[in-house]
């Protein structure tokens, strides 16, 4: 009769014996900006559509998007990049350091990063709202937005989740900053030079958030950032230009990060 000790020394040699060459799949994070689309190619006319496609598959959906205006004003909205637009995000700022930098140094530099969506403050009801509608609720954690130029302005951010019930703002977990506030050799076009450090104020509400400008000059860099906790199926922007003059404008960026599987790695 064969001992205990030898019977399990054989079927150990047998497991490694057949997991020698077996193909273990490895994950890693993928940070992702969507390209964008926008209809019509006027940027002055009133209403706008477009697409966000993040090309994730299942692991994200893609988004469709509308801006609408209360009144026709003539100004712009418009698609940029980090080649031809000067606001950009350097890996110092939180949201570039999670969901990797956009400006001239990033990958992919002509790639459409943002959008630009201004109203004439000379017309006192020119509201410009922006909804974007994701095909499938977006998984918690893995969305993240940011928006900048919040210093004259009024923006406010709601969300509906995956069941149609408002999220709050707490639940949008945001923080504010300035994409200026960074090291000199990175700092974007839009900063003059200058190392801002004024932010936005950030009002969580039961229904969003609200931001709105902490300064009576008009200033750059002013910014806030988003990674929802909950599932995201609708985010809707309204923004005013209150203490304005002239033509306020703000931006807004969207990033995924998921996991995603890799090449095979063999045992």
């Amino acid at each position: 009769m064969k001992s205990r000790t030898k019977i399990i020394a054989i079927a150990a040699s047998a497991a490694l014996t057949l997991t020698a060459g077996v193909a273990f799949a490895a994950t890693q994070n993928v940070e992702r900006y969507p390209s964008w689309t926008i209809s019509p190619s006027n940027a002055a006319a009133k209403n706008h559509k477009g697409k966000l496609t993040f090309s994730l598959g299942a692991k994200f959906p893609d988004a469709g998007y509308t801006v609408k205006k209360s009144v026709f004003d003539g100004e712009d909205t418009e698609l940029l990049n980090g080649a031809d637009g000067e606001d950009w995000f350097t890996k110092d700022t939180p949201f570039g350091a999670e969901f990797g930098p956009t400006g001239p140094k990033a990958p992919e530099v002509n790639k459409v990063r943002y959008i630009k969506i201004r109203v004439d403050r000379s017309d006192d009801q020119s509201v410009a709202t922006a909804t974007y509608t994701f095909k499938s609720p977006t998984p918690a954690n893995k969305l993240g937005f940011a928006v900048s130029d919040i210093d004259l302005d009024r923006l406010q951010i709601t969300a509906k989740d995956a069941s149609g019930r408002a999220v709050a703002g707490s639940e949008l977990a945001g923080d504010v900053f300035n994409f200026c506030d960074v090291p000199a050799a990175g700092r974007p076009g839009e900063c003059s030079g200058t190392r801002y450090k004024i932010t936005p104020r950030l009002k969580n509400t039961s229904n969003g958030v609200i931001l709105t400008g902490r300064n009576d000059n008009d200033t750059e860099g002013a910014s806030a950032w988003f990674r929802p906790t909950v599932k995201i199926k609708r985010i809707t922007f309204v923004f005013r230009g209150d203490a304005a003059s002239g033509s306020p404008s703000y931006r807004t960026w969207f990033a995924a990060k998921v996991k995603k599987q890799t090449d095979p790695v063999t045992g």
